[in-house]
């Protein structure tokens, strides 16, 4: 604990003095906090065939890993407050990919094919989801909370490989595993996608 209490002590940063409005500003930089599972370290690992329990164990010591059943799903945000949006469905692979298939609050339901393109907007009442090509009118949802639901991945056979992923137009994520650093496409070939309506738009989530 002494140890810890210096290092802590010298990394500690000057206080921040507070301006006339009552904020404080704080400045700061650096490379991570040092405490958990390194990215570069876990990628590394995952590279030379360590199994992901290997590599939690090893960075987390002492924890032991279980299943908790009665979990409830997680989901993580990935675009927020939203009027317009385009998802790409495509392949993974060299293997023609599965159709994601679009569903909604009262049982509509229909698929996009690989090769498509759903184009994600807002309407007076709620939703609407247009798929292109198609000579369909658009899937319009009356749902002020605009519940629409995109699957592909097969959740029973987690060990097989996906065939489809879903990208975000225009949306790119920085990969830090390769020198210099490059901006990837926002692919996604596991999971669920859940679309709801937000605080001032739609929001996208993963499960």
């Amino acid at each position: 604990m002494a140890v810890l209490s210096v290092a802590v002590s010298l990394l500690a940063p000057q206080p921040a003095s507070a301006s006339e409005s009552g904020d404080v500003v704080f400045d700061g930089s650096g490379w991570g906090h040092g405490v958990g599972m390194s990215q570069y370290g876990a990628y590394g690992m995952s590279v030379l065939g360590s199994s992901h329990e290997e590599i939690l164990t090893h960075y987390y010591q002492g924890a032991s890993l279980t299943v908790d059943d009665d979990m409830p799903p997680l989901w993580v945000n990935l675009e927020r407050d939203f009027s317009d949006l385009v998802l790409r469905v495509g392949s993974v692979g060299a293997d023609p990919g599965a159709p994601v298939t679009i569903g909604a609050a009262g049982g509509l339901e229909f698929e996009a094919p690989v090769g498509s393109e759903l184009a994600i907007a807002t309407t007076a009442d709620g939703c609407s989801v247009t798929l292109d090509p198609s000579s369909s009118e658009p899937f319009v949802l009356e749902d002020p909370e605009c519940r629409i639901d995109f699957t592909w991945y097969d959740w029973a056979n987690p060990s097989a490989s996906p065939t489809t992923m879903i990208e975000i137009d225009g949306c790119t994520l920085a990969d830090w595993n390769v020198v210099p650093t490059v901006q990837r496409p926002c692919q996604y070939a596991r999971g669920t996608l859940h679309l709801r309506s937000g605080t001032d738009g739609l929001d996208l989530s993963v499960e």
